[in-house]
């Protein structure tokens, strides 16, 4: 395949990952503010959007690239390899976006 053809299909990909991750990303924030608003009985803190941000920027974002690296280093089937090296893209994407765009969100 020509190297062009192989960018196109990696770029398109990533920005479909992208694009799922920060539709996540959204959803998690909404749902976090309604219920620590319902907690405190109706009151709201921006503080609550960035609460969302934790199992992102915790957990998501470094395991799925520690779990990038073990695949890479240990599975030898290339297909097998790919694609779960494609997962942790998902997850890494998923991550990124959450801790990235609701902690901008919030200034």
């Amino acid at each position: 395949a020509h190297p062009s053809t192989s960018f196109l299909r990696t770029a398109s990909l990533t920005s479909l990952i992208m694009t799922v991750g920060s539709t996540y990303a959204g959803r998690l924030s909404d749902y976090m503010v309604v219920s620590w608003r319902k907690r405190r009985g109706g009151v709201w803190y921006p503080e609550d959007r960035l609460r969302a941000t934790t199992f992102g920027g915790i957990v998501l974002a470094p395991m799925s690239i520690i779990g990038s690296g073990v695949i890479t280093q240990f599975c030898d089937d290339s297909l097998t390899m790919t694609l779960l090296n494609f997962f942790c893209l998902f997850l890494n994407g998923v991550g990124v976006r959450t801790l990235y765009f609701k902690s901008v969100d919030m200034f």
